[in-house]
């Protein structure tokens, strides 16, 4: 299962809009744009998020459409090709925003991208009153069945400080993954406690405040096992994303 936890957010006004949907999303490199395309003073957001494993055979990107950018959704589309250059396409849209800030997504989901096959899948998120994820529920087949749930601990200045995972909804934490921040509030270090076994991933930044280096680290013994190295576009886009497998600097 393609794993799935926190985006990285490198401006604060960001990190809120993109924080209180937390959804489907790990942590890597995210842009956002705002256009006020009809000019009444509420601009649209677009945010774009790239990710790719740290052997860099899957790759996803993912769109979040929020049209008064009120950290609510108004569509999701996330783009995943395998390591068989296969492409899965899935489109979300957002079915029910109650009143106690539980967000329904539903998906559609087309496995080879080609419009064929469409299968369902139904996603439920809690939020508390400051917009803060509590947890999101997955139910992968469409079944009405729950298959996967994250729920998130915060710090005092609303960085997320851990995410705990349950694999098969017996109200086990399988998986857990902790953050470290820098003074400026952007991720230092990000270690993930699953099957026993202790990993984890630091991060180096452009002075811009984007992603440059992701360090992956298979058991948190301060030697890096590879690196994933990012470039982009003067826009802020993502342009390259290179994965250094033994980490020599090739």
């Amino acid at each position: 299962m393609y794993s799935l936890h926190i985006l990285i957010l490198q401006l604060n006004k960001l990190k809120n809009v993109v924080k209180s949907i937390c959804y489907n999303l790990s942590s890597a490199v995210s842009t956002v744009t705002e256009t006020d395309e009809d000019g009444d003073g509420n601009p649209e957001s677009t945010i774009i998020k790239s990710d790719t494993t740290d052997d860099g055979k899957l790759n996803k990107t993912t769109e979040i459409i929020d049209k008064e950018s009120d950290g609510t959704p108004d569509a999701i589309t996330n783009t995943i090709i395998d390591k068989h250059n296969i492409t899965t396409i899935e489109k979300g849209t957002i079915t029910n925003v109650d009143e106690e800030g539980i967000i329904t997504v539903k998906f559609d989901v087309d496995k080879r991208g080609d419009e064929k096959g469409i299968s369902g899948r139904t996603d439920r998120i809690t939020r508390d009153g400051r917009g803060e994820v509590l947890d999101s529920e997955y139910d992968f087949y469409n079944d009405g069945d729950k298959d996967y749930k994250s729920s998130f601990e915060y710090n005092s200045d609303g960085t997320i400080k851990k995410e705990k995972i349950d694999l098969n909804m017996d109200g086990a934490d399988d998986k857990v993954i902790s953050f470290d921040y820098n003074p400026d509030g952007s991720v230092a270090k990000e270690m993930t406690q699953f099957g026993g076994a202790l990993s984890s991933k630091t991060y180096e930044y452009y002075d811009n405040g984007l992603v440059k280096k992701v360090h992956h680290d298979k058991n948190d013994d301060g030697e890096p096992d590879s690196s994933t190295i990012y470039t982009y576009y003067d826009n802020g886009n993502i342009k390259t994303v290179a994965v250094d497998n033994d980490n020599d600097g090739t």
